[in-house]
């Protein structure tokens, strides 16, 4: 592995305008297993360069992405950027930062803090509990009909929204990706929340019925727990969705 590291980072440092590359993912962090790619971020001012390129170096799956410096500055300014990149930035390993840019974006990390970015975390976690409205709805709707492939699907889509509303209302920082839902889940102390969140995303044995219903709970208590952020016009719209939803009936699971 680490001949193969240095072959591609020294074909990489030799790609015009790179200025940093890096060892990021699994085997940055030491919890790489048998099956892990091998990830490598470029730093580059090159902004033709392609995004992301996949390859097989024997038995390893390298995948190499690449942005800008200034793209990478998003973690800064950027509530959902900033969950996904500033723990990322502060355990990357730099394999080749002769100019020490990397090494100016992984001390910004280490000094950011939540607050620089919690005014537009709210106001996109108003835009998710607002926007789900339409979700829920199709649940209630499936669930009424029966309809349970329409219900799980909307649950789906449903759940992954609560999951982001959680990140952002607590500045919950992830570290992969692969630990995005425990994240999530940990972020948010309220019981019955967290219950619903395991069940809407299939960790504990209920059928296609039951997680719908899961999902439906887990945004009625997402609105108990932050609609106070709302405006009145969007407590208008999550109020119909609340009250049609305390008439369904919870059976079914």
């Amino acid at each position: 592995m680490n001949a193969l590291l240095r072959t591609l980072t020294a074909a990489l440092a030799n790609e015009r305008g790179t200025r940093a590359v890096l060892l990021v993912g699994s085997h940055a962090r030491g919890d790489h297993d048998p099956y892990s790619d091998l990830d490598l971020q470029v730093l580059t001012d090159n902004e033709d360069a392609p995004h992301t390129q996949l390859s097989m170096h024997g038995d390893t799956l390298v995948t190499i992405s690449r942005a800008t410096p200034h793209a990478r500055e998003a973690a800064f300014t950027d509530p959902t950027t900033a969950a996904w990149n500033i723990l990322p930035l502060r355990t990357a390993q730099p394999l080749h930062d002769p100019d020490g840019v990397y090494a100016t974006l992984r001390a910004r990390a280490e000094a950011f803090t939540w607050a620089s970015v919690v005014g537009a975390a709210h106001a996109r976690m108003r835009e998710r509990l607002t926007h789900s409205a339409e979700q829920a709805l199709k649940i209630l709707g499936g669930l009424t009909r029966p309809d349970p492939e329409k219900a799980l699907f909307a649950a789906h889509g449903l759940a992954w929204a609560m999951a982001e509303t959680s990140i952002l209302a607590h500045g919950a920082l992830i570290p992969t990706e692969n630990r995005y839902l425990r994240t999530a889940h940990d972020a948010e102390p309220d019981p019955q929340w967290r219950a619903a969140f395991w069940d809407a995303f299939g960790f504990t044995p209920l059928n296609a019925t039951g997680r719908a219903r899961a999902a439906l709970h887990l945004y009625t208590r997402a609105l108990h727990l932050h609609g106070h952020h709302l405006t009145n016009d969007e407590r208008r719209i999550t109020a119909h969705v609340t009250r049609l939803a305390a008439r369904s009936p919870r059976s079914g699971a």
